[in-house]
Order: C-alpha cells, then sequence, then structure tokens
C-alpha cells in the first residue's frame, strides 16, 4: 500500500512509527501500559487511603490532589522504558522537535489558560448559598502555581501514550487518518468511562475525553509536535481542578470554591439520566468549553 504524503512535518513526527512492529506489538505495549498505570496506582493508594480512613495525604488536600496528579511522572518513566524494550526508542521520538514542542506548549498554555480564566470568572457566578467553603486566594494561588507544571507532567503522560506513542504506530500499520486520529481517541474517552460513578456519568466524562482526544490529535497533526497538545489538556484540566469542587470529593485539594458534599449514592447514575435536559444542557456546555478552547490552541499555534 502507498504510503500517502503528508507535509514533511507530520511526515517527521510519524516517521518513528514505521521503525519497528506491527499490530501485535502495539497490542503487546497497550496490555503492559495498563498494567503499569494499575501497579502504581495500586502500590500508590495508601498514600490517599488507608483501612481507618485517610492516608498521610487525603486525596481532598491540596498536597493529596497535587501527589494525585504527580504520580503520572511514574507512569510515564515506566512507559517510557516498556517502549524502550519493546521498540528500542524513547519519549523523544514521541513529543516532535523539542524546542518546537516547548515553544507550542507555551503558547498554548499561555492563551487557551486566559481563556479558561475568562471562562472561569464570567457570570453565571456560584450562590453562597452553595459554597461551602472559599479557600483564601494567596494559599490558592501557591498551590495553584504548583498545579501548572505537575498536572502539565499529567497531561504529558497521556498525550506521549496516545497521540505520540499510538498515533505514530497506527499511522504506520494504516494509512487512513480516521484509524490513527479516531482510535486513539476512542480509547482516550474509553478509559474516562471509568471516571464516572454509574453509566451516565461515566458516558458523559468518556464523550467529553473523546472529544478532548480529538482536538488534541488535530493540534499534533497541524503543528507535527505534542506541545499545543499537552498545553491543551493541561489547561482542561487545571480548568476543571482549580475552579470549583466538591467537598470531600478527590481532586478537590486545589479547588478555590467548593460546594456543599454530594453523596454518589444520592442520585440515579442509569444511562436514562443522561436524557435529562439538564444533562444534555451540561454536555453541550462543556463541549462548546472544549471547542472554544480548542480554537484559541489553534490561534495560539496559528494553524
Amino acid at each position: 500500500m502507498q504510503r500517502p504524503q503528508y507535509p514533511k512535518y507530520l511526515d517527521d513526527f510519524l516517521a518513528p512509527g514505521r521503525w519497528s512492529g506491527g499490530l501485535g506489538t502495539i497490542m503487546i505495549v497497550l496490555i503492559g501500559t495498563e498494567l503499569v498505570f494499575l501497579l502504581t496506582m495500586t502500590l500508590t493508594m495508601p498514600l490517599f487511603y488507608s483501612g481507618d480512613g485517610d492516608g498521610p495525604f487525603p486525596a481532598d488536600t491540596p498536597l493529596g490532589t497535587l501527589l494525585g496528579f504527580a504520580i503520572f511522572g511514574i507512569v510515564l518513566v515506566l512507559f517510557h522504558a516498556l517502549v524502550w524494550v519493546v521498540h528500542k526508542r524513547g519519549i523523544e521520538t514521541m513529543l516532535g522537535p523539542f524546542k518546537q514542542c516547548w515553544f507550542h506548549y507555551r503558547r498554548t498554555l499561555i492563551l487557551v489558560g486566559i481563556l479558561a480564566l475568562t471562562i472561569a470568572t464570567a457570570p453565571p457566578f456560584l450562590s453562597d448559598a452553595d459554597i461551602a467553603l472559599r479557600r483564601p486566594f494567596l494559599s490558592w494561588l501557591f498551590f495553584a502555581a504548583l498545579a501548572v507544571p505537575i498536572i502539565s507532567i499529567q497531561a504529558m503522560t497521556e498525550e506521549v501514550i496516545y497521540r505520540g506513542y499510538l498515533m505514530q504506530q497506527l499511522a504506520a500499520y494504516r494509512p487512513e487518518k480516521w484509524i490513527w486520529i479516531g482510535i486513539p481517541s476512542i480509547l482516550f474517552g474509553s478509559a474516562h468511562y471509568f471516571n464516572g460513578f454509574g453509566p451516565s456519568e461515566g458516558l458523559f466524562l468518556a464523550i467529553w475525553a473523546a472529544c478532548l482526544g480529538w482536538a488534541c490529535a488535530d493540534l499534533t497533526v497541524r503543528t507535527g509536535d505534542l506541545g499545543a497538545a499537552i498545553g491543551l489538556h493541561a489547561v482542561n484540566n487545571l480548568y476543571v481542578v482549580l475552579h470549583v469542587g466538591i467537598e470531600f470529593w478527590p481532586t478537590s485539594g486545589l479547588a478555590l470554591y467548593l460546594v456543599h458534599y454530594v453523596d454518589p449514592d444520592a442520585y440515579d447514575y442509569s444511562l436514562a439520566t443522561m436524557l435529562a435536559p439538564a444533562s444534555i444542557f451540561d454536555m453541550i456546555l462543556a463541549l462548546l468549553v472544549l471547542a472554544m478552547m480548542w480554537t484559541a490552541a489553534r490561534i495560539a499555534v496559528r494553524r
């Protein structure tokens, strides 16, 4: 099968995937990556939860939330080792040219970050009745500054796996764009399904994450590196964890505002719930915000 002609910057980015391995090798690495993730999370779980309650770093505190994201750095190191053993190549081959990647990451992080800050401070505002805690601004700002590099590492880990390794390998296996852009996006969305408390919330997160994956893949195709994708991904995650959280819930430790505790068991998370007008509106709003951030990222990289 004749290889399609891509712009040189994209051809150079996809080229490392042609060096080795077919579909079977890709499956080995994906299974190995899942095992690495599960093992890492299992071994670090006592840091956040213990048999008697919270561990030394409860997941709803600033340090606990930061540590939860920092653990993805371990996954990144182990993934690098796995790909080196299987393919004899490292993360640098998945990022694209370093200076270009760093440049696109910075521009995207700043411009999309400004947009996210604008959205977060725009009305409608939370009412005082909804707010259980408003953290002191200076202490929140301190932890927010720490969150930027740490959450960027978490975003980089996922981008290297899905838009770096998987896109490159699938592009070498099959030339059709819908395969090497679509499959990583769908797998990325599917992985987020299990972050929900039930089918309706899980499907909401899966759809949203699949669209985020597609936006990150689009930026990668347009730039030939992962910098813009990492920047967009990081700002999305920062927007979620730094603005509003739910009291006592995991990853709520960095939120400026905490709303009153919600018992997950008190809600109906069946698929029918997702068809309710409020759920549909929330989905449309989330995708609209994502589309705005993706557009800002494209402006940032001028593509």
